[in-house]
């Protein structure tokens, strides 16, 4: 039933009939068809992280996937005694081999390339300061020379106050 509007006077009576003439087109006007598609929006702001307890609960642990390829490292094999050595320049080119020959060698008490304080076999550990690494007192001088030089310094002239710097 379609709505026909009261054209209200001034002076006119409000009764309950005119009343509820109007609340019913209103109630009928509601339900119509719809309106056209509006334009849409600009996007909302983002809200809020919800609770933790909104998240899923975790999943149970998964099978253990295959073995993966074996990666760089200690290469197997090797005999007892052997030691590891790299066979070229590449990374982890590297093979077992019997342990080089050789090593310390064996000296005289009369030796003058071996410095002094190696020919104290009684000493069971030297200083700095015994081997002529660090001066008894203030640096006052610095020399470089060769282990066969310092060896054949008289120990007289070895000046506590002098650096001694070895090279090779």
């Amino acid at each position: 039933m379609a709505y026909t509007p009261t054209e209200w006077k001034d002076g006119d009576l409000i009764s309950a009939a005119r009343m509820n003439k109007l609340e019913q087109g209103v109630a009928n006007e509601q339900v119509g068809p719809p309106g056209p598609q509006g334009a849409q929006g600009i996007q909302g702001i983002q809200g809020p992280i919800g609770p933790r307890g909104a998240q899923g609960e975790p999943g149970e642990t998964g099978a253990t996937g295959p073995a993966g390829p074996a990666g760089p490292g200690v290469p197997a094999g090797g005999a007892a005694g052997q030691v590891l050595a790299k066979k070229s320049g590449t990374d982890y080119d590297t093979e077992w081999i019997d342990p080089p020959e050789g090593g310390g060698g064996t000296f005289t008490e009369t030796d003058p390339t071996v410095p002094t304080w190696a020919k104290q076999p009684n000493k069971p550990t030297y200083t700095a300061q015994d081997v002529g690494a660090i001066p008894s007192g203030a640096v006052t001088a610095i020399q470089v020379m060769t282990e066969a030089e310092y060896a054949a310094l008289p120990g007289t002239a070895k000046s506590p106050s002098t650096l001694y710097l070895i090279k090779e």
